[in-house]
């Protein structure tokens, strides 16, 4: 995810999930959770900065496979 820093012209919440990849699960039509996707867990954003608008997020890869010791 990209584009969320409250530094952006515009501001838009959720700081700490800038440029990292996330494990997305699509729960209804237009909402969804994130995982870290080599733990499976959920991300617990409740001390994050709250949400705003707008940001975007850019599809790196359709399927993650990891394979662990």
């Amino acid at each position: 995810m990209t584009d969320l820093n409250g530094a952006m012209p515009i501001p838009r919440g959720e700081d700490p999930l800038n440029n990292y990849r996330w494990k997305i699960i699509v729960t209804e039509a237009t909402k969804f959770t994130l995982k870290y996707p080599v733990t499976d867990l959920p991300v617990d954003s409740t001390l994050f900065p709250p949400y705003v608008e707008g940001g975007f997020c850019n599809l790196i890869e359709t399927n993650f496979v990891y394979e662990g010791n």
